[in-house]
């Protein structure tokens, strides 16, 4: 790509170039001035000048869920490639529609820049930059018989996280999407549930046998719904969005499979089709007519829609964002094989105006009654390989992407610029992050975060700064600048040497224990989202997977226990089982310890207080401490939430630890209060990162409370 030349940068406003500084300074400077507020409780929506969240969705199989960001402007991310830059984050609630409200399930991130304005091979603009966040998400799921359909507030903040679904924001927006979890298999009550549906009886499931209703039941496959069997499905009403438009699905939607078995055959054989002819006719079907229909069917929307594409930069993954818009006409509902949705995708890395094909990504669809006003929003994902394309930080390196979506058949890999009958196609620029290739075997993620990000030759710990691989989210909760050690279970990736070739994970004590292989099984995740167990063969060993077969390149799940500082590496070995090349040794600190959490009253546990004018002040003190010297955080709060009663106070800064026991002063005033029991209850991070996962439930936590009562004063 060359430089844009006729394009001057804009000028950065004082709000974006200051935008630090105006905060540090005072965290409520934009607020005084501009309430970003929600909308008839939508999400809050910020300015959008320079970056846009403009897709969210969820992919069923792999459960990832994405958010795709648009990046509009050369200028105003706090400097070019070479230098620290911004940070976009976004973050995510899930809200299941029974009445709970929004959920925080976790943020993530990722590194924005200056970067100038390029104009590809054909003389269009580089700008806007398609960038995709992930974060994996195993939600709440149900049976077949009960679609799970919750709404996702996704939140883009740049430099400064979201803090609340509802809390303005000064830089970004946010959007309120539907996305559908896939069920966990066919149950007792899904099957009563059709035995009867065409009955005018109800079936009340016996006492005795009530725990069956949500068991799992292990069925094989069902078939795939014959020509017939769709004319039953759809030659009456049914019931969903727009009902009078989904009234009947067309011939040429339900009958497409089968018509396509003998129209993409390359060359048209008549006795097939004369075949075909017979077979609609037995049915009452006009095959001529749907011939005729499907002729003029070109890159038809009304069904599913591609929104979005984008390279998310953590996980060198491009994601495609279509929409689901109709209930029905997908071939069968939730406990059927449905049908599926094919995309896939072409990229030109190096501006030559020639595509080359990536792969094909398959997501199911299925029939499913009263979606969502905002259509159901799905991923299509394809790990692809940067490795030949990675430049220097000087260099910014822009490439093209193209996506097709099309229903129920793939697209033609050597035809890029063909339009399906069904779906539509997008192009996108992105940005491949510099970076440079790694000789040599060597392991690319241990414990979640990427082996640059770990002090692997001395402390083994997280250096300033360390994000998780797959979410860009801080291993620090709090700080972000503090180191941290590791815990639970660590999960080893790394990228294949060649696949069927043999490796070892080989680790040991740096205090002097002896070397010893990894040899615990593992869960890996297929490119349709099925999981494996892999078990080390009889020479202790393991093979290395095609992609397609592992999808996060896992290599070993690996549980230490207590505090040491360990070493790892990456041993490859022959048909004999001897050793042909390794990995240097990484480091890696652990930190299986709990912190130390106490609380008390001054007055003593269970203490009586009558609610007089003025109020009482309770007081106590609370123990907040870490023995390994790796504190994260500390919360104070009262319940039960139902009363909303205020938060105990305390002069000590949430990160730090408290003194020794009997510790730090607290205090709560009662005055807003309502007559009641409660509890006082604080609770203890430390900040290493456990099960190789991200969030406050993945780090070493304890927690203690303390109850009182707060009586309301007597009648004279």
């Amino acid at each position: 790509m060359k430089k844009d030349t006729s394009q001057t940068p804009p000028k950065i406003a004082k709000d974006r170039s200051q935008f630090r500084q105006l905060i540090a300074a005072n965290p409520s400077h934009f607020f005084d001035v501009k309430k970003a507020a929600p909308k008839l409780g939508g999400p809050p929506s910020g300015n959008t000048t320079y970056e846009e969240l403009m897709c969210v969705s969820y992919q069923p199989s792999l459960k990832l869920l994405h958010a795709t960001v648009h990046v509009k402007l050369a200028n105003g991310f706090m400097g070019e490639l070479c230098g620290d830059g911004s940070m976009e984050y976004v973050q995510f609630y899930i809200d299941y529609g029974e009445g709970v409200g929004w959920e925080d399930i976790g943020y993530a991130a990722f590194n924005t820049h200056d970067i100038p304005n390029f104009t590809d091979c054909e003389d269009g603009p580089d700008k806007p930059l398609s960038y995709v966040v992930t974060l994996p998400l195993d939600p709440d799921t149900n049976c077949c018989n009960k679609p799970v359909l919750p709404k996702i507030r996704a939140i883009l903040s740049w430099e400064s996280p979201p803090t609340g679904p509802t809390d303005p924001i000064v830089w970004g927006n946010g959007l309120d999407r539907h996305i559908q979890i896939k069920p966990y298999g066919f149950c007792m009550n899904a099957f009563l549930d059709f035995m009867f549906k065409d009955t005018n009886e109800e079936w009340i499931m016996p006492t005795s046998l009530k725990y069956l209703e949500a068991k799992k039941i292990e069925l094989p496959p069902p078939p795939e719904l014959e020509l017939k069997d769709m004319l039953q499905l759809y030659g009456s009403p049914k019931k969903g969005k727009a009902a009078a438009a989904s009234m009947i699905v067309e011939p040429h939607r339900f009958g497409f499979k089968n018509m396509m078995s003998a129209l993409n055959v390359g060359t048209l054989n008549p006795v097939l089709i004369e075949q075909k002819i017979a077979e609609w006719g037995s049915l009452n079907l006009d095959w001529v007519g749907a011939v005729t229909e499907l002729e003029k069917t070109s890159g038809n929307t009304s069904y599913e829609e591609l929104d979005c594409i984008g390279l998310d930069p953590n996980t060198d993954r491009l994601v495609a964002t279509y929409r689901v818009k109709r209930s029905t006409g997908y071939s069968g509902d939730l406990c059927s094989n449905g049908s599926t949705e094919y995309v896939a995708f072409w990229a030109d890395w190096n501006d030559t105006c020639n595509w080359t094909y990536l792969g094909t990504a398959e997501v199911a669809a299925y029939d499913i009654d009263e979606i969502p006003d905002d259509d159901l929003h799905y991923a299509a994902e394809l790990k692809v390989d940067l490795t030949d394309y990675l430049e220097s930080c000087e260099d910014p390196k822009i490439g093209r992407v193209r996506a097709t979506l099309s229903w129920n058949t793939p697209p033609n890999p050597a035809n890029p610029d063909a339009v399906p009958y069904w779906g539509n196609r997008l192009d996108v620029h992105v940005h491949i992050k510099p970076g440079a290739e790694e000789e040599g075997p060597h392991l690319s993620i241990i414990g979640g975060i990427g082996v640059p990000y770990i002090t692997t030759n001395t402390t083994g710990m997280t250096v300033t700064g360390a994000r998780f691989a797959i979410s860009g989210s801080f291993a620090d909760s709090w700080l972000h600048t503090r180191p941290c050690p590791f815990g639970g279970r660590i999960q080893i990736n790394g990228k294949p040497q060649n696949v069927g070739d043999r490796y070892r994970i080989m680790v040991r004590t740096v205090a002097g224990g002896s070397e010893q292989p990894v040899t615990n099984k593992f869960l890996v995740t297929d490119h349709l989202g099925f999981n494996h167990w892999i078990h080390a063969d009889a020479d202790q060993a393991f093979t290395f997977l095609h992609d397609d077969q592992n999808q996060f390149n896992v290599l070993a799940w690996w549980t230490p226990e207590g505090n040491e500082l360990w070493q790892v590496r990456l041993q490859l070995i022959n048909g004999a089982g001897i050793e042909v090349a390794s990995s240097p040794w990484y480091r890696i600190q652990m930190d299986n310890t709990k912190p130390t959490a106490e609380i008390t009253l001054d007055s003593g546990p269970c203490h009586q207080f009558v609610k007089t004018d003025p109020a009482p002040v309770v007081t106590g003190h609370f123990v907040a401490r870490e023995p390994g010297g790796h504190f994260g955080a500390f919360a104070l709060d009262t319940l039960p939430n139902s009363v909303s009663p205020p938060n105990p106070s305390t002069a000590t800064p949430t990160t730090s630890e408290t003194a020794a026991s009997p510790g730090d002063s607290w205090s709560l005033d009662t005055k807003t209060m309502v007559p009641c029991g409660y509890v006082v209850r604080v609770r203890v991070w430390d900040r290493s990162i456990i099960n190789s996962l991200p969030g406050l439930g993945y780090h070493n936590r304890s927690a203690d409370d303390v109850g009182f009562c707060l009586l309301a004063p007597e009648e004279e």
